[in-house]
C-alpha cells in the first residue's frame, strides 16, 4: 500500500481551467523554450548592469579595459542580440572611450533642428523666407525667467 497523493483515474485535467491536458511532452517542450528565453533575458539584464558600470568609469584606460572585458563576456553568452550589439560597440569603441574624456552631447543641436522643423511645418505656404528666419530667431530667443511682461509693452 502506497502513501501519498494519487490522481483520479481518467484523463489528467488542468488545475487552473479544468480542461483535459493533452500531450504532456509538448507542454514540457514549451516550458523549456520559455525557460531558455528567460535565461537569455536574465543574461542580458546582468550584462546590462555590467555595461553601465563599465560605461560609468571616467578614466580612458579603465573604460577601454572594462569595455573589452564586457565584450568578451557578451560574446561568451551566445545571445544573438548581444552579439549584434557587441559588434556595434566594437565598431564605435574609440568614440565611446573618448566620451569619458570629452563628455559632449549633441542634444542641444538636435533640439534646435527639431525646433526649426516644427517652425517649417507651421509656416507651410509662407512666400517670404525672411519671415521664416524671423520666426526661427524669435523662437530661439531666451526670455529671462523673472522678466516683467509690461517691460516690453509701450506705455498707453
Amino acid at each position: 500500500m502506497t502513501m501519498g497523493i494519487s490522481t483520479v483515474p481518467g484523463p489528467e485535467k488542468c488545475p487552473v481551467c479544468g480542461s483535459p491536458m493533452h500531450r504532456p511532452g509538448k507542454r514540457s517542450m514549451r516550458l523549456n523554450d520559455i525557460l531558455a528565453a528567460n535565461e537569455d533575458l536574465s543574461v542580458c539584464y546582468i550584462l546590462l548592469e555590467q555595461f553601465s558600470l563599465a560605461y560609468g568609469v571616467k578614466r580612458i584606460t579603465k573604460l577601454y579595459r572594462g569595455m573589452k572585458v564586457w565584450m568578451k563576456l557578451a560574446r561568451q553568452s551566445g545571445v544573438p542580440e548581444l552579439l549584434s550589439f557587441c559588434n556595434t560597440v566594437e565598431k564605435h569603441l574609440m568614440g565611446i572611450v573618448y566620451h569619458a574624456k570629452f563628455p559632449i552631447s549633441s542634444g542641444k543641436v538636435e533640439g534646435v533642428n527639431n525646433m526649426i522643423k516644427t517652425i517649417k511645418r507651421k509656416s507651410y505656404g509662407y512666400r517670404d523666407t525672411e519671415y521664416f528666419f524671423l520666426e526661427i530667431k524669435f523662437a530661439s530667443m531666451k526670455v529671462p525667467i523673472n522678466s516683467n511682461p509690461t517691460l516690453f509693452c509701450k506705455d498707453p
